[in-house]
């Protein structure tokens, strides 16, 4: 039998939970698109950073390409390779 998890996350109190609750039903739905679309840059700066650190030697274009191959895949990335890298096959 599959059970639900706790409403509660194991590493907060009911309190501080309770507060963060009450946070969330305040916001508009305006701003709760706002805070989305800053956490989402954010999480692609992170992103970005992460695979600089991975990959010191690569440049701003081999960078942005290993982020499209990590978030839509190899397909998407081999098709962008041309584009992104400024390599033209006519």
């Amino acid at each position: 039998m599959r059970r639900n998890p706790p409403r509660i996350p194991a590493d907060t109190t009911a309190e501080a939970f309770e507060i963060q609750m009450a946070a969330n039903r305040s916001r508009t739905p305006q701003q709760n698109m706002k805070l989305f679309e800053e956490l989402n840059a954010a999480v692609s700066l992170m992103e970005e950073a992460a695979i600089r650190r991975q990959f010191p030697q690569k440049s701003d274009a081999q960078i942005q390409l290993e982020i499209v191959r990590r978030r839509h895949g190899n397909e998407l990335a081999e098709k962008c390779a041309p584009i992104l890298l400024g390599e033209n096959n006519d």
